[in-house]
């Protein structure tokens, strides 16, 4: 929630606290740390903590949805580098690790996606809220999936049904996340130039200025080092 709506310092701060206070959940921590530094870009932070919540539970070979969680983030550090079959063996651990998992098949779409099989990424989302699965994603996420498909496809007019209808159904933080992520999604970018995009980005960008301002203290991260 604290991610979501970019009190980064706040987060930086409570996943210092649970790891003091309930070390149980520390694989938990890290994969989230690990996600903190994906989003700020910082790809070799990210997998230095993905790889410590694997540590956390090396030598358990029970299903464990942290275990999954951090291979999932390992694949798109992966794939952002166009190491396709590196992302597909870490993915085939995460359903190894914990085969309901619901993200399994939503990363499993971001990387045919990234190959530009548009189909079998369309495939293994619609996985998402199904039987075979335990919900565990929000449906804005997989609502955005689908338009990250439809605009990789070309249909922009869909990716923005679909984006519209992943920005209307969150609070007024989470709009503005959503939107920020957009912003840089590179399926994203023949949509930005679509006149009704830039109406849904002035709309929300009105929302994001009447929030408080929430920027990253840079000395928090130093904690993690």
């Amino acid at each position: 929630m604290l991610v979501s709506r970019k009190r980064y310092n706040e987060a930086m701060e409570y996943y210092q606290r649970t790891i003091k206070t309930n070390p149980v959940y520390e694989a938990v921590v890290f994969n989230k740390v690990g996600d903190l530094y994906g989003i700020l870009g910082d790809d070799r932070n990210a997998e230095k903590y993905y790889l410590t919540a694997l540590d956390v539970h090396k030598g358990n070979d029970e299903q464990n949805q942290e275990k999954a969680a951090a291979y999932l983030g390992l694949s798109r550090l992966a794939s952002r580098k166009g190491d396709y079959k590196q992302a597909e063996e870490l993915i085939k651990h995460a359903f190894e690790s914990f085969p309901r998992y619901e993200y399994n098949h939503y990363y499993q779409a971001l990387l045919h996606l990234d190959k530009k099989e548009y189909d079998k990424a369309e495939k293994a989302l619609s996985y998402c809220h199904s039987p075979q699965t335990e919900e565990s994603m929000d449906e804005y996420e997989i609502d955005y999936g689908k338009a990250q498909i439809a605009s990789a496809r070309g249909d922009q007019k869909t990716a923005l049904v679909f984006l519209e209808k992943a920005v209307n159904s969150e609070n007024d933080y989470a709009k503005a996340d959503i939107m920020a992520k957009a912003e840089k999604d590179k399926y994203f970018k023949n949509l930005r130039k679509v006149p009704a995009y830039k109406k849904l980005k002035i709309r929300v960008g009105e929302i994001e200025n009447k929030l408080p301002s929430m920027k990253l203290n840079k000395s928090l991260l130093n904690l993690w080092h």
